[in-house]
């Protein structure tokens, strides 16, 4: 006659629990690594492959995590891209607006010459602006170098330098 028995093994990576019911002819494997547990019931074989999965249970569960993370991970890259693709599109609504009232500046004849002469400058920074990914400049500098010579071209020509649409950005 055969009879039942559970095994409880305290590995480094989790708890490993081992249980056979004879009168199913089943037998039970558990991993239970960092909180989650996995099940593996086998029916009818080779008590030695049982074993053997046993021995290499540590295996099993840093492959299943490593999966796991990788998962994760994709996952989160798709999050940073549609991140950086919304910060991008509202960095450009903004440099547009910028070359918008500059060219209004340099196109109105009410303003002083050195209005037009930093609006010129406003619109040099802006063209001058990387339009693909460049990792040797660094964009937020660059934005913010433009962001001032916008402001002070708003300041001097008298004009309210706060983006009318920045409401519309936050995404």
């Amino acid at each position: 006659m055969k009879h039942a028995f559970k095994i409880n093994l305290l590995l480094p990576f989790g708890i490993l629990n081992f249980s056979s019911f004879p009168e199913n002819h089943e037998i039970v494997i558990q991993i239970l690594p960092r909180g989650k547990m996995t099940t593996a019931i086998s029916t009818g074989h080779d008590i030695n492959e049982i074993f053997e999965n046993l021995l290499l249970s540590e295996e099993i569960a840093e492959q299943s995590g490593f999966q796991e993370g990788y998962n994760d991970g994709k996952n989160q890259s798709l999050k940073g891209y549609h991140l950086g693709y919304h910060r991008g599109s509202e960095l450009a609504a903004k440099l547009g607006y910028y070359s918008g009232i500059a060219q209004h500046c340099l196109n109105s004849s009410i303003y002083l010459p050195k209005v037009t002469e930093h609006a010129k400058k406003l619109l040099e920074a802006i063209e001058l602006f990387p339009l693909t990914n460049d990792e040797t400049v660094d964009i937020i500098n660059k934005s913010e170098e433009i962001k001032f010579k916008f402001i002070k071209l708003c300041s001097l020509a008298k004009i309210d330098s706060t983006y009318p649409e920045a409401d519309k950005l936050d995404f």
